[in-house]
């Protein structure tokens, strides 16, 4: 049995393909169990920006059990040294992953526009979001049809018979500008949506750098684009895709790990302090409708006269039970005559039963005298 240095010695190249995919899923798996748990044990239920990220790893989990695949059936070897059932597991191998590939992306992609959503805090600005949302979903249905009859039936995945299917270079060439597009939208959009936070700039800045930083997967996206054209076609396939391979599972699994990073509990902790000290103003009614956002408070809204309305609010939003649960929201809480602004935020009661506040009323009364002294510097 050859050891892997004899392998590569011999021109195999797959072994690299299979640590580099096993590698980086494993650190994208880890990152993954972080966000999910961290982001539990703060606001206690599993939400939708969890589930697709959780969609997004299971998916590149996948791809690195097809990637695997291809390296058994020969990927990394010289075509000339495999018999035609081990190029057609390749081709199998390959064709899987490719819509592995796109699906993990796209649920990455949706799993921080989700939570975007959440602190969008303006009708305009959630409207964009939700926009891109759709935007992205569309481009992954869009990719995943040429991908699923890239090649004449029955074997659509037989992508190494060039004159059989869709030009390979000028399809990814397109799917992967759109796809481009969207990471640079997804990580300038929180400079947009987050830039008047009231904290230091440090912070902000900090926390926009954690969404932000998503952009380091472009160079990744456009190095495999390079690959692929410049390896298409080839008289030597098998041997020839091992860079493209190598890229994608570096970049499939980095493109989860760089989604996972803003929901770590220091860049949490910082957002959830900038939005509970927002200015009011930008946190409640515009042309009729209070937005959906915030996280684990409850927002005081003005009503007529001197009262106020109590409504919970949690991060990604509330269960549909909870949402019937709070539909009234309970007694009006008064405020102090000196208050100017439409809303005041303010901690979230300790016990709530029925949608009514039971407890911790005074919370109320000192985040009101916070605001005022904020004001009045």
């Amino acid at each position: 049995m050859s050891t892997p240095q004899q392998e590569l010695a011999a021109g195999d190249r797959g072994p690299l393909v299979v640590f580099a995919s096993w590698l980086t899923m494993s650190l994208m798996c880890l990152a993954t169990f972080a966000k999910v748990a961290t982001k539990i044990s703060r606001v206690g239920i599993f939400q939708m920006d969890d589930g697709y990220m959780v969609a997004a790893m299971l998916a590149a989990v996948g791809h690195s059990v097809a990637v695997y695949q291809e390296v058994n059936a020969g990927l990394g070897q010289h075509v000339t040294s495999l018999t035609q059932a081990q190029i057609d597991g390749v081709e199998q191998g390959i064709y899987a992953s490719q819509m592995l590939y796109i699906l993990s992306l796209a649920f990455a992609k949706l799993a921080l526009l989700q939570i975007y959503t959440t602190f969008a805090r303006h009708y305009l600005r959630t409207s964009v979001v939700k926009g891109l949302m759709c935007f992205v979903a569309l481009w992954a249905v869009v990719a995943l049809l040429p991908i699923a009859f890239q090649c004449h039936l029955p074997t659509p995945w037989a992508i190494f018979s060039y004159d059989q299917c869709i030009n390979q270079p000028v399809f990814w060439d397109t799917i992967g500008a759109f796809d481009a597009l969207t990471d640079v939208c997804i990580a300038l959009l929180p400079v947009w949506l987050l830039y008047d936070l009231q904290l230091p700039f440090s912070k902000r800045a900090l926390i926009m750098i954690a969404f932000t930083e998503r952009i380091l997967v472009l160079p990744l996206t456009i190095l495999r684009l390079v690959y692929i054209s410049s390896t298409t076609p080839s008289t030597d396939p098998t041997f020839a895709a091992v860079p493209t391979a190598l890229t994608t599972v570096v970049n499939i699994n980095l493109s989860i790990i760089l989604a996972c990073i803003p929901f770590l509990k220091p860049f949490l902790d910082s957002l959830q302090i900038g939005m509970f000290n927002s200015d009011p103003r930008f946190l409640v009614t515009h042309g009729g409708r209070t937005e959906d956002v915030g996280s684990g408070y409850y927002e005081i809204e003005r009503s007529a006269g001197s009262g106020a309305k109590v409504k919970p609010f949690l991060l990604g939003g509330l269960s549909a039970k909870r949402k019937s649960e709070v539909a009234s929201p309970g007694p009006d809480v008064q405020l102090s005559a000196g208050v100017r602004s439409p809303s005041v935020r303010v901690p979230a009661p300790s016990a709530v039963k029925g949608g009514r506040v039971t407890s911790n009323k005074s919370l109320v009364g000192d985040r009101i005298e916070a605001w005022e002294e904020r004001e009045q510097e």
